[in-house]
């Protein structure tokens, strides 16, 4: 419904319709993928395994059927049908494995669900809404040449961002189990577990930053100085990202869920204000600057709420998910 709605108010998005119908194929393949379910078992290297098998899957049908690029289509469709099909041969073998039973579905416990996790539900809404939603800002207000090339850096930067999300999962139960026992021990968790992990971002993002010619030479097929800048500056806001995970995590491990909430909400507004009224004025370093400060404020408003938190009495007596 979202979907249709937007491309009744932009002529962009109608203009090129069938192709957003094929890559809407994802939403289905992405909710079809039981990671919610491994990560609640502690099962996060089968999450990973599924994750790989998709991609496999995704690369073969892309080497097996593109051939023109006229077929621009079918790669947004095969991005989608290898999460699909990946995901229902997952859940189909847990079901086995795990002899879970069926239950019947009861709208109730949906809207109750909804009810009890709303912060983390708007929380991830809106980050993958201010996530997605630069480039979309970037377009109405440019052509496609320039969305083109910023596109190319921002997909490497975000499969650099998946690192920290499966970092993030993985500390996550660890986390709980500090939290219950206090601010100090939680901190001294991220400085042993944490540290080295962003150090190692930073010397990532480095060498990621000193070969993007390379790199974007491979996705643009010439030197395009633009892709370059673009990407350069994206793995400086990499660090900054990472460091944002010891805050965000404490929150949620502790239950500070409305506050979670309320961080990213102001970030959300900020990075779109900042996208608004920047991108007009300088197109995609505008994107690039309202990424920065977005990122920035989250980090910092994460980072003072770790520090303010609950002494072990208080902490411990906080209710953990």
């Amino acid at each position: 419904m979202i979907l249709l709605l937007l491309a009744l108010i932009f002529p962009v998005i109608r203009s090129q319709f069938s192709l957003y119908c094929l890559a809407f194929v994802f939403v289905p393949g992405q909710a079809s993928l039981p990671s919610w379910f491994l990560q609640g078992m502690e099962k996060l290297q089968w999450a990973a395994l599924i994750s790989l098998f998709s991609k496999i899957c995704f690369a073969i049908a892309v080497v097996l059927f593109i051939h023109d690029p006229e077929h621009t289509g079918l790669f947004t469709l095969f991005l989608g049908l290898g999460n699909l099909v990946t995901g229902i041969i997952a859940s189909i073998w847990l079901i086995r494995h795990y002899q879970l039973p069926a239950v019947p579905f009861r709208l109730q416990q949906v809207i109750g669900s909804l009810k009890e996790g709303w912060p983390v539900t708007l929380s991830n809404l809106l980050m993958n809404i201010m996530q997605y939603g630069n480039l979309f800002i970037l377009r109405l207000f440019t052509n496609d040449l320039v969305a083109g090339y910023f596109s190319v850096a921002e997909r490497i930067y975000f499969s650099m961002k998946q690192l920290l999300t499966a970092f993030s999962q993985t500390i996550y139960p660890s986390v709980c189990q500090s939290a219950i026992e206090g601010r100090e021990k939680l901190q001294q968790y991220f400085r042993k577990v944490f540290s080295p992990f962003w150090l190692l971002t930073v010397a990532g993002s480095g060498i990621v930053a000193f070969l993007a010619p390379f790199i974007t030479r491979f996705f643009v097929q010439e030197n395009q100085e633009d892709a370059i800048f673009y990407l350069r500056i994206l793995c400086v806001i990499l660090p900054v990202v990472c460091f944002n995970i010891p805050g965000s995590l404490s929150l949620l491990a502790t239950h500070q869920l409305k506050r979670y909430f309320f961080i990213y909400a102001a970030g959300f507004v900020l990075g779109t204000l900042a996208n608004i009224i920047l991108v007009p004025l300088w197109m995609a370093h505008g994107t690039l600057f309202a990424i920065g400060i977005t990122e920035l404020f989250i980090t910092i408003a994460v980072s003072i709420a770790l520090h303010r938190m609950p002494d072990k009495k208080s902490l411990a007596e906080q209710p953990l998910r």
